[in-house]
């Protein structure tokens, strides 16, 4: 990670001065962490989904003369980051790309031997009081590109209720299932959404976020456009983020719940299948605004439909009584449907191009 970025100054600190001595820049890591805490409103770069969340960072990629078994750099990673007071745990990485250009799998031990290793420590960690959600890139295929089963991108990604092992006591499979969310790439065409053709499939995806052409962070204090699920998976970590910071006294099981059911759009499977015998499917769109709204909802949030009259498309800043601003997007017919939190807000907007104003006031008792 870049950790002088202008765009990421401040936000990035490791577990331990160790790990962080053992850090080195890399465009890869500085793209996802841009993506999901790059600061806003500063005249440079890009504004991240989660700008105001901290990051708690493990450089895993061994380079530039580091010397660690980068599997064994993951998985105690993990471990050191949710120690550390991480609460959403982003992993963009996963290892279908060592898959040979026609091979769509592994051994199946070798896949159950994952699945049991980072279940039975999510479970050793659950038993010890920390809650938290491990979000992780769907895959890029295999070797050639070629879309392969997402189990076959290990990790959390192997997990299922079969071989999903939890040898302390209160914690069962379905409190790690629970706890995982995996996301495949998605791309804008023709006003659809549809998979990005290398992000692996079936079963083990949870849901879909954008991941063609990202703009992000990268080296050298500058930025670029990257593309696959590693892109994919901070969007739905920051969406996370945004939701259990709304409420922290929810399970993560619920923040779970909340960002993978509060959708709207679904992605459409991709026109290219090289291996025909997967099962492809559509998956939901992540949607931040439905997911911050749903949370608002656990903290006494009331849905409000404002007929404004404003122009189309017109931004609408509303302000609370502590200065807050809130920036909002009317519909085509002018209006603004929101959830709120109970207070007053002073509403202003364009009406016929010229400024409007107005004010709401949201009470407890509607609820």
């Amino acid at each position: 990670f870049q950790t002088d970025h202008p765009d990421l100054n401040g936000k990035i600190q490791f577990p331990s001065r160790f790990l962080a001595n053992r850090n080195r820049p890399n465009s890869h890591g500085t793209h996802v962490a841009g993506i999901i805490a790059a600061q806003g409103n500063n005249g440079i770069g890009i504004c991240g989904l989660c700008q105001n969340c901290s990051l708690t960072c493990v450089d895993w990629s061994a380079s530039d003369g580091q010397m660690w078994i980068n599997d064994a750099e993951i998985f105690f990673g993990f471990g050191y980051v949710v120690k550390a007071g991480a609460k959403v745990i982003n992993f963009s990485v996963g290892a279908s790309g060592s898959l040979g250009e026609e091979v769509a799998s592994f051994p199946n031990l070798y896949i159950n031997l994952d699945a049991a290793l980072y279940s039975c420590y999510m479970s050793a960690l659950l038993s010890r009081g920390y809650d938290f959600i491990c979000v992780q890139s769907a895959g890029n295929g295999n070797g050639g590109g070629h879309a392969v089963d997402a189990a076959q991108n290990t990790l959390f990604c192997s997990v299922t209720e079969a071989n999903a092992f939890t040898p302390y006591i209160g914690i069962s499979a379905q409190d790690i299932l629970d706890r995982i969310i995996i996301v495949g790439s998605a791309k804008l065409e023709n006003n659809k959404y549809i998979q990005a053709s290398s992000s692996n499939v079936g079963n083990q995806v949870s849901i879909c976020a954008p991941g063609v052409n990202i703009y992000s962070c990268v080296t050298d204090s500058d930025c670029s456009y990257k593309s696959g699920t590693s892109m994919a998976s901070p969007h739905v970590a920051a969406i996370a983020a945004m939701v259990w910071s709304i409420n922290p006294n929810l399970p993560a099981a619920r923040v779970k719940q909340i960002v993978c059911t509060n959708t709207k759009d679904t992605v459409a499977i991709a026109a290219t299948r090289y291996f025909e015998n997967l099962d492809y499917k559509a998956y939901p769109m992540v949607n931040a605004a439905l997911a911050v709204e749903a949370a608002l909802q656990t903290v006494g949030g009331i849905h409000k439909t404002m007929n404004l009259g404003a122009d189309r498309d017109s931004t609408v800043t509303l302000t609370d009584t502590k200065g807050r601003t809130f920036e909002f997007e009317a519909d085509e017919q002018g209006n603004l449907s929101v959830v709120l939190l109970p207070d007053t807000y002073a509403v202003s907007y364009q009406a016929n191009r010229q400024p409007a104003s107005t004010s709401i006031t949201v009470s407890s008792q509607e609820a």
